[in-house]
């Protein structure tokens, strides 16, 4: 997809709202199968296109689509809901549009960049949904018997154990095992130390293994 062909597409996402050529995807499978699906533009297009859309919004239109499958992928990875995912890689893009001005190639990847945003976004909304999953978990036990919160405790597979940690230790562990991103590239994208990135990935571990090991869905305290 050269420059020329991503300028003719028309675009609206301030409001929401794009034209046919807009990646969709109702399933897991097609969530999946979205991180290939498009053609990137080649790394001079692409360079073009983020000066042009520092001023011009069309010019972000074939960056958009170019980006968005893997981007909607990896918050799928993290969230595991087809609808919630798309919300926010919806959230995530909307952003990146409104702060392109702000990207600076220093390290950072533009795929980087908005994977950094992702996170942003897909944190913000695991802590929402884990505090309203401890609020009603509270309730729940406050009005189940002593056998049921039993049961409740028990955790079920590796997904709850991942939701179960604090929003930091999910982020390097999404992005590392997730993106295949290693400490330096990890340290890049959250825009912080390697040695952060190295600590939190440690305890991470150490904490989903407690969780596994002993069963529990209680979740972590962030780090």
């Amino acid at each position: 997809m050269g420059v020329s062909d991503g300028m003719a597409i028309s675009m609206r996402i301030g409001a929401g709202d794009v034209d046919s050529k807009t990646p969709t995807a109702e399933s897991p499978a097609q969530i999946a199968g979205a991180e290939s699906a498009l053609a990137s533009p080649t790394p001079l297009e692409e360079s073009l296109l983020i000066e042009r859309a520092r001023t011009d919004r069309r010019a972000f239109a074939p960056l958009y689509l170019a980006h968005y499958g893997p981007i909607l992928a990896h918050i799928f990875r993290r969230i595991g809901d087809p609808h919630a995912s798309q919300d926010i890689a919806a959230e995530t893009f909307i952003r990146a549009m409104n702060s392109i001005a702000t990207y600076r190639d220093q390290g950072l990847s533009f795929r980087h960049w908005l994977l950094r945003i992702a996170t942003n976004e897909t944190n913000r909304s695991l802590e929402r949904d884990r505090r309203r999953r401890h609020r009603e978990r509270s309730v729940a036990l406050n009005k189940s018997p002593a056998s049921e919160q039993a049961n409740q405790e028990t955790a079920e597979d590796i997904g709850l154990a991942l939701k179960s940690l604090s929003v930091e230790h999910q982020t390097v562990l999404a992005l590392h095992y997730f993106e295949g991103l290693d400490v330096e590239q990890i340290a890049r994208v959250l825009g912080t130390k390697q040695g952060t990135v190295k600590s939190r990935m440690s305890r991470a571990r150490a904490a989903m293994a407690r969780m596994l090991n002993s069963g529990t869905q209680e979740t972590e305290g962030a780090r």
